[in-house]
């Protein structure tokens, strides 16, 4: 997955990689449950292949949300609001510098918004996100 993310970055006219690499935390219950968070493990390549820093620790989910996949979009925001914070040891990390969110799938972007927003609002110059697949949107809820 990591290794088809960096060849979709390469084949940009003008690529800019990130300064920096974010794996899109979970929330602890659910990474308990699968034992691993998948992000992390494609940032985690992603980053040795373009020669990037990884932050796994910089971004902290702090509310446990209900999966994304069955909300419709009204609930997703709710879903997600104030679920995502800098680290209080790591503020000011990450000011004006290119970040990137890696997931492994973005279904409306909701999530990867919100934790766009808190890079942002701790200085982050730019938030691109990385991710390796995305759902159709005809295969979103609509209840």
């Amino acid at each position: 997955m990591a290794q088809t993310i960096r060849d979709q970055l390469l084949q940009l006219p003008e690529v800019e990689f990130p300064d920096l690499i974010i794996p899109l935390p979970l929330g602890s219950i659910r990474l308990q449950q699968r034992g691993f968070n998948q992000s992390m493990e494609i940032a985690r390549h992603l980053a040795q292949q373009i020669g990037v820093d990884i932050q796994p620790t910089l971004l902290r989910r702090i509310k446990e949300t209900l999966a994304q996949s069955e909300l419709d979009t009204k609930r997703r925001l709710a879903n997600v609001r104030r679920a995502f914070l800098i680290s209080p040891d790591k503020l000011g990390a990450i000011e004006n510098l290119h970040v990137a969110l890696v997931d492994d799938v973005m279904t409306t972007g909701t999530t990867l918004n919100a934790a766009a927003q808190e890079l942002k609002n701790a200085g982050a110059r730019k938030v691109s996100n990385f991710v390796f697949a995305r759902t159709p949107k005809s295969r979103t809820p609509s209840h």
